[in-house]
């Protein structure tokens, strides 16, 4: 069986034939390193710059401390602070210069002197430091400085990276400034044909830029060996770390001589990384960028559960039945001992979870099978010790419980890093006891420094342990629920930080009111047998997200809304538009500027912005603030805010929303647009009649994600306070109680994502009644992640007369189709190129061949993707005759697929996309039509391929989940369809980072 789960052919299990179980570099033989049979190694060439030696201790500590740079070790050389200081080859300056650079960054210019001395470096600095060229520049030097390589020798610079997107963008560095020293580069990684890779290493490069794990594999092959290397970079050993590469780090390590040179370089500094450095490093010299403060992730909301430790168990039974009602639930728990996580780890089975543990006493294959049934969502609870830290790159964990409080605040902020990846939102619960009380003091720091709200009995404790004062009291002081959390907590119901919407209710009220209706069955679908979403034993006492035994559905649709389409529950009202209250939606006054301004002048504006309108009486842009008539107390908000000037889908938009039209812009993230609505959306509430008790809503705003909403809500938070407009932000992956209170006590704007609010509707707690004023925000993204069914119930629930905003980075077909429907009228707006342009972090193969050789061609890329160990992949395909046929051909191959198409009900598309994402099958085989439920397989944490067996304009756009790099490989019998780069030959994929 192979990794994507078939009988086919005798592959093993892993997919690697076999190689079952074996241990990563098990096949290389440890060096017997004989330094005086080694050919002598030149590692110095740094020649110190006059200006640079002339600079007094104290110019040089005032630069080091402007720059926020700490160096600690023997001999550090002093900064340098312009490029000509570095005694760079007059090629490498050249590119410097080309490249616009205007002076060295903090890293580069103390790094580069530590580097080009030959000396051992580690570095903590956060990304985006400069810290690539902090290292390249100086392997350049290194390079030239050594003899030419032979005929079957390896690079003399290896660079590891954790993952193919940083490896590719280290590549793109070193392509710049190696050209012009003729130094030769390659970049391999999994998730990318072997062939290209191994030829280039054949060949023979300076350079490798390698993932450790396709590394290994090529040094166990014989393809490339590292006899020749005396310059190691370890690029965000942090991250590798984490992702479980320490054994492959050290088996790669042992290949090369060691009397070489290594810099390694974090964004922090846990034990596991000191450890490394420690053992492998010489004489090091230490280098940090920016301030040496402890900090979390800010993305994360951290609860802080302080309680006494035999309350501990029953915390953490409540706390999973409420986190098991959340779609999202995949769950760290942490814990202290060995003996401890198998014990919670049989509590929690007990209670018919599905749980998995991992610890110390574990071998490397057991590790291995639980970290898989992890990662793949079949068992969504992990307990851990600390250890379990080092291989847990997931990028969709969204709960991490510290069980017991770990001994240090590095450590646990290194344990909530398992949640908030890739720029999603996360929550952390801590535990803290009595028995904790000296990390009280440091825990408030990390709190602050996250803007996180702090519990006042957290207060009260390091004061306590400041004083000395908590030997016996400590016991009765200490008790009860009170929760904190980090981000909310005032008492303005509009803001993001209200006591009524927060996970754990203000300080005043400890934090029940966030869990005051967890044990209530009706709430909470769950039994006495653990029941809710993560699952159950039982199939009848709930079903379950996170999985179960249960023989019918596994669990996987939940109590009695199995198979249920969404928004089923809610009535089509029909609108009497007589009966309707009439209401006002055009509030736009032209300023006397915009009605005088030559036409020529506003062309020239909307061309310089690159505006784009298709409409009827479209009015013109307001180039200025001033000039949209708003409000002062708008105004006056802007101006504090410090904006300079409107952007371009503000200043053509704002008219058009605020004339009551409907409209349909189509601009990238980062473009302005929340602040487009959001502006409108308040002068269109302040000309409605007040809220009664019972109102829903006066403004509707969906979005396709928590963290957008949450982004969204802050805009309508700074600009809604001043003239009383309330507003709650609602999603998924968050209690429903305080989110329901906010609904229920009346808000004039409601931010979304679509199905919490479907479930809210369904509920009663709100009603669309009062609605007149919509906001579909990316929407394209909502209809990838397969919101349709539910944008649509929620859109009939809202008078037709309203005015509809739609925003989306993309227009296709899918989105027409939608606007079309809901919008009457509308204006289009389109800022930037209308040019097609695809995601830049695909990586594009096109194969040109005949027709009749294409499924010869897909069974030999199914069995190159199925040995890497992330091959979740899409096949796009013509018709649904087609689909079915292919469908059959590959299973009858061993491999695991499951086909989609426009004939498959609901409930079957339902079916084979909870396949598809928990990794069950991991080869859907499509039609076009797949393309708009395929958002978010599994949050972003995997990568993709998408093979195309026709033409295709979308398709290799499911090939990137989240931030992850994803490959489009495209056939087409004529050559034309793939939409990419690098498939027909070797040297389109060597273009192409192969």
């Amino acid at each position: 069986m192979n990794r994507f789960g078939g009988r086919g052919r005798g592959i093993s299990n892993n997919g690697r034939g076999s190689i079952k179980g074996k241990q990563p570099g098990g096949a290389l033989r440890k060096i017997t390193w004989d330094i005086r049979s080694l050919e002598p190694l030149r590692k110095d060439f740094y020649v110190e710059h006059p200006a640079v030696r002339n600079r007094s201790k104290d110019e040089v500590c005032k630069f080091r401390e402007s720059a926020e740079i700490t160096v600690k070790g023997d001999n550090v050389p002093n900064p340098i602070q312009y490029f000509e200081e570095g005694n760079f080859p007059p090629y490498v300056l050249e590119v410097i210069q080309k490249q616009g650079y205007s002076q060295p960054t903090a890293i580069q210019a103390q790094g580069w002197p530590i580097a080009l001395s030959g000396k051992d470096l580690v570095a903590i600095a956060q990304t985006g430091s400069g810290k690539t060229l902090g290292y390249i520049l100086p392997a350049i030097v290194h390079i030239i400085h050594q003899p030419r390589l032979s005929n079957g020798d390896g690079p003399v610079a290896l660079i590891l990276a954790p993952t193919r997107e940083l490896a590719q963008q280290i590549q793109e560095v070193a392509n710049s400034f190696g050209e012009s020293a003729g130094v030769r580069n390659t970049c391999i990684f999994g998730g990318a044909p072997k062939g290209p890779q191994a030829h280039d290493l054949e060949r023979g490069v300076e350079i490798c830029i390698a993932t450790p794990g396709r590394l290994i594999d090529f040094l166990e092959r014989g393809t490339t060996n590292l006899c020749r290397c005396t310059y190691l970079v370890l690029d965000e050993a942090d991250r590798m770390l984490d992702m479980g590469f320490e054994p492959q780090i050290r088996k790669i390590i042992e290949q090369i001589r060691p009397d070489r040179q290594v810099l390694m370089w974090s964004a922090t500094w846990p034990k596991e990384v000191r450890a490394l450095a420690e053992d492998f490093l010489t004489d090091y010299t230490h280098l940090n960028i920016g301030s040496l403060t402890l900090s979390a992730n800010h993305n994360i909301i951290q609860i802080i559960d302080v309680c006494q430790e035999f309350e501990k168990d029953v915390k953490l039974y409540r706390l999973l039945q409420e986190i098991g009602n959340e779609k999202e639930n995949k769950t760290i728990i942490f814990v202290e001992t060995k003996r401890k996580v198998d014990d919670i780890t049989r509590n929690i089975r007990r209670d018919g979870w599905q749980a998995l543990s991992i610890h110390g006493d574990k071998n490397q294959q057991e590790r291995d099978h639980v970290l898989q049934e992890f990662k793949s969502g079949r068992t969504p609870i992990l307990i851990a010790t600390d250890v379990a830290a080092r291989g847990l790159d997931v990028d969709d964990v969204k709960y991490v419980i510290n069980f017991d409080y770990p001994s240090s605040s590095e450590d646990y902020i290194h344990r909530i890093g398992r949640t908030g990846r890739r720029k999603q939102t996360g929550t952390a619960y801590a535990f803290f006891t009595s028995h904790n009380m000296k990390h009280a003091g440091d825990l408030i720091e990390v709190l602050k420094e996250a803007g996180q709200n702090i519990n006042p009995r957290l207060t009260e404790m390091a004061e306590l342990a400041k004083s000395g004062n908590y030997g016996n009291r400590s016991g009765k002081r200490f008790v009860g629920n009170d929760r904190s959390n980090g981000r909310r907590g005032h008492s303005d119901n509009r803001g993001r930080g209200c006591s009524s919407r927060g996970r754990g209710g203000s300080s005043t009220r400890g934090g029940n009111s966030a869990y005051r209706d967890r044990d209530r069955g009706d709430r909470r679908g769950g039994g006495a047998r653990g029941g809710g979403r993560f699952g159950s034993r039982d199939g009848s006492s709930g079903g379950s997200r996170f999985g179960s035994s249960s023989n019918r559905d596994g669990g996987n649709f939940g109590n009695n809304f199995k198979n249920r389409q969404p928004g089923e529950r809610l009535r089509k009202p029909r609108w009497d538009m007589s009966t309707l209250q009439p209401f006002r939606k055009d509030f736009y006054q032209p300023h006397p500027n915009v009605t005088t301004r030559n036409p020529h002048v506003v062309e020239a504006y909307r061309s310089d912005k690159e505006i784009t309108v298709k409409g009827t009486d479209i009015p013109g842009p307001n180039i200025f603030f001033e000039e949209g008539g708003f409000p002062d107390y708008v105004l006056n908000e802007i101006r504090r805010q410090g904006f300079g000037e409107p952007t371009a889908i503000q200043a053509q938009g704002w008219p058009i929303a605020l004339s009551g039209r409907d409209m349909v812009g189509i601009a990238q993230t980062g473009s302005g647009k929340t602040l487009a609505y959001i502006l409108p959306a308040i002068v269109h509430i302040n000309h409605q009649p007040r809220l009664n008790r019972n109102d829903g809503p006066i403004a509707l705003i969906l979005a396709p994600t928590r963290e957008l909403a949450q982004q969204i809500q802050q805009v309508a938070s700074d600009f809604g306070v001043s003239s009383q407009v309330r507003n709650t932000c609602i999603f998924g992956g968050a209690p429903k109680g305080p989110q329901a209170r906010d609904l229920e006590r009346g808000v004039e704007i409601c931010i979304a994502t679509p199905g919490r609010l479907i479930d809210f509707l369904e509920r009663g707690t709100t009603n669309l009644r009062r609605c007149t004023y919509l906001v579909l925000d990316e929407a394209d993204r909502m209809l990838d992640m397969g919101f349709e069914p539910q944008i649509r119930k929620i859109v009939e629930q809202i008078r037709p007369d309203r005015q509809t905003l739609m925003w989306s980075a993309t227009w296709p077909k899918e989105v027409r189709n939608l606007a079309e429907e809901f919008l009457t009228d509308y204006i289009q707006i389109n800022i930037g190129s209308l040019q097609l342009a695809a995601n830049h972090n695909i990586l594009q193969i096109v194969d040109v061949c005949e027709e009749y050789e294409k499924e010869g061609k897909l069974m030999k890329l199914l069995e190159e993707i199925s040995n890497e160990p992330e091959n979740k992949t899409i096949i796009f395909v013509e018709t649904k005759r087609k689909v079915d046929d292919i469908t059959r051909a590959i299973n009858r191959y061993g491999w695991q697929a499951i086909g989609i198409h426009g004939d498959k009900s609901q409930q079957e598309r339902d079916y084979v996309l909870n396949q598809f994402r928990s990794s069950r099958s991991a080869i859907l085989v499509a039609t076009d039509v797949a393309a708009r439920g395929l958002g978010g397989m599994g949050g972003g944490s995997y990568s993709s391929k998408t093979f195309s067996q026709n033409s295709y304009g979308g398709a290799s756009g499911g090939g990137s989940g989240g931030y992850q790099n994803g490959g489009g490989y495209g056939g087409n019998g004529g050559g034309g369809g793939g939409g990419g780069g690098g498939g027909g030959g070797s040297n389109y994929r060597q273009q192409n980072g192969y």
